[in-house]
Protein backbone atom coordinates (compact mmCIF):
# COMPACT_ATOMS: atom_id res chain seq x y z
CA UNK A 1 0.00 0.00 0.00
CA UNK A 2 2.64 2.29 0.81
CA UNK A 3 5.31 1.37 -2.01
CA UNK A 4 3.17 3.91 -4.37
CA UNK A 5 4.21 6.58 -2.40
CA UNK A 6 8.19 5.92 -2.51
CA UNK A 7 9.70 7.45 -5.14
CA UNK A 8 7.83 10.72 -4.34
CA UNK A 9 8.72 10.10 -0.30
CA UNK A 10 12.53 9.80 -1.72
CA UNK A 11 12.22 12.89 -3.37
CA UNK A 12 10.93 14.85 -0.81
CA UNK A 13 13.86 13.74 1.10
CA UNK A 14 16.07 14.59 -1.68
CA UNK A 15 14.54 18.19 -1.65
CA UNK A 16 14.85 18.34 2.14
CA UNK A 17 18.44 16.73 2.32
CA UNK A 18 19.61 19.82 -0.62
CA UNK A 19 18.29 22.46 1.49
CA UNK A 20 19.93 21.44 4.79
CA UNK A 21 23.50 21.09 2.71
CA UNK A 22 23.01 24.47 1.00
CA UNK A 23 22.02 26.05 4.50
CA UNK A 24 24.58 24.23 6.50
CA UNK A 25 27.97 24.13 3.86
CA UNK A 26 30.42 25.55 5.74
CA UNK A 27 28.98 26.19 8.87
CA UNK A 28 31.88 26.53 11.68
CA UNK A 29 33.10 23.06 12.69
CA UNK A 30 30.19 21.18 11.05
CA UNK A 31 30.96 18.44 8.24
CA UNK A 32 28.45 17.51 6.32
CA UNK A 33 28.38 14.17 4.87
CA UNK A 34 30.01 13.98 1.01
CA UNK A 35 27.56 12.17 -1.76
CA UNK A 36 29.19 10.94 -4.64
CA UNK A 37 28.00 12.46 -8.00
CA UNK A 38 26.54 9.47 -9.44
CA UNK A 39 24.57 8.30 -6.37
CA UNK A 40 21.47 9.12 -5.34
CA UNK A 41 20.64 8.54 -1.60
CA UNK A 42 17.33 8.15 -0.26
CA UNK A 43 17.97 9.66 2.92
CA UNK A 44 16.35 7.88 5.28
CA UNK A 45 18.79 9.88 7.74
CA UNK A 46 20.45 13.39 7.49
CA UNK A 47 23.59 13.05 9.60
CA UNK A 48 26.29 15.97 10.00
CA UNK A 49 29.03 15.90 12.34
CA UNK A 50 29.25 18.69 14.86
CA UNK A 51 31.97 20.02 17.71
CA UNK A 52 30.33 19.01 21.21
CA UNK A 53 27.41 17.13 19.84
CA UNK A 54 25.60 16.43 23.05
CA UNK A 55 26.07 19.91 24.31
CA UNK A 56 25.10 20.80 20.38
CA UNK A 57 21.61 18.36 20.89
CA UNK A 58 20.83 19.48 24.04
CA UNK A 59 21.03 23.20 23.07
CA UNK A 60 18.72 21.99 20.09
CA UNK A 61 16.20 20.37 22.61
CA UNK A 62 16.61 23.22 24.05
CA UNK A 63 15.08 25.43 21.23
CA UNK A 64 12.66 22.69 19.54
CA UNK A 65 14.73 20.70 17.69
CA UNK A 66 14.49 17.02 18.60
CA UNK A 67 17.68 14.85 16.64
CA UNK A 68 18.79 11.85 17.16
CA UNK A 69 21.75 9.54 17.13
CA UNK A 70 21.52 6.34 15.13
CA UNK A 71 25.35 4.76 15.36
CA UNK A 72 26.74 5.53 18.36
CA UNK A 73 28.89 2.23 18.56
CA UNK A 74 31.42 1.65 15.83
CA UNK A 75 30.72 -1.56 14.45
CA UNK A 76 33.86 -3.08 16.09
CA UNK A 77 33.12 -2.23 19.65
CA UNK A 78 29.54 -3.67 19.47
CA UNK A 79 28.77 -7.15 21.08
CA UNK A 80 28.40 -9.02 17.74
CA UNK A 81 31.82 -8.07 16.73
CA UNK A 82 33.89 -9.08 20.29
CA UNK A 83 35.45 -12.49 18.78
CA UNK A 84 37.34 -10.41 16.66
CA UNK A 85 39.51 -8.96 19.74
CA UNK A 86 39.21 -5.23 18.36
CA UNK A 87 38.96 -2.96 21.14
CA UNK A 88 39.22 0.95 21.51
CA UNK A 89 41.74 2.14 19.47
CA UNK A 90 41.57 -0.32 16.50
CA UNK A 91 40.08 2.16 14.60
CA UNK A 92 40.25 5.62 16.22
CA UNK A 93 38.82 7.42 13.17
CA UNK A 94 34.96 5.41 13.30
CA UNK A 95 35.55 5.88 17.50
CA UNK A 96 35.61 9.80 17.07
CA UNK A 97 32.90 9.76 14.51
CA UNK A 98 30.83 7.79 16.22
CA UNK A 99 30.90 10.68 19.24
CA UNK A 100 30.49 13.56 16.48
CA UNK A 101 27.63 12.60 14.66
CA UNK A 102 23.85 13.64 15.21
CA UNK A 103 20.81 13.11 12.62
CA UNK A 104 18.78 15.90 12.25
CA UNK A 105 15.12 15.71 11.25
CA UNK A 106 14.56 14.00 8.23
CA UNK A 107 11.35 12.64 7.37
CA UNK A 108 8.96 12.52 4.06
CA UNK A 109 6.93 15.47 3.73
CA UNK A 110 9.43 17.74 5.84
CA UNK A 111 8.58 21.30 4.86
CA UNK A 112 10.83 24.03 4.19
CA UNK A 113 10.45 26.24 7.13
CA UNK A 114 11.21 22.93 9.25
CA UNK A 115 14.47 22.27 7.49
CA UNK A 116 15.09 26.62 7.93
CA UNK A 117 14.29 26.18 11.27
CA UNK A 118 16.80 23.44 11.98
CA UNK A 119 19.53 24.99 10.13
CA UNK A 120 19.15 28.04 11.85
CA UNK A 121 18.64 26.73 15.04
CA UNK A 122 22.17 24.61 14.53
CA UNK A 123 24.09 28.12 13.32
CA UNK A 124 23.04 29.91 16.15
CA UNK A 125 24.28 26.97 18.36
CA UNK A 126 27.91 27.40 16.17
CA UNK A 127 28.00 30.84 17.16
CA UNK A 128 27.14 30.11 20.63
CA UNK A 129 29.87 27.74 20.66
CA UNK A 130 32.34 29.21 19.29
CA UNK A 131 32.05 32.64 21.63
CA UNK A 132 35.11 33.23 23.21
CA UNK A 133 33.95 32.77 26.98
CA UNK A 134 32.92 29.65 26.58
Amino acid sequence: MKLRHLDRWNDERRRAAARYAAQLTGINGGVLTEVAAWAEPAFHLYVVRVPDRDRAREFLQEHGVSTGIHYPVPVHLQEACANLGLGVGSFPVAERLASEIVSLPMFAGITDSEVDRVCETLQEWVCVEATPDR
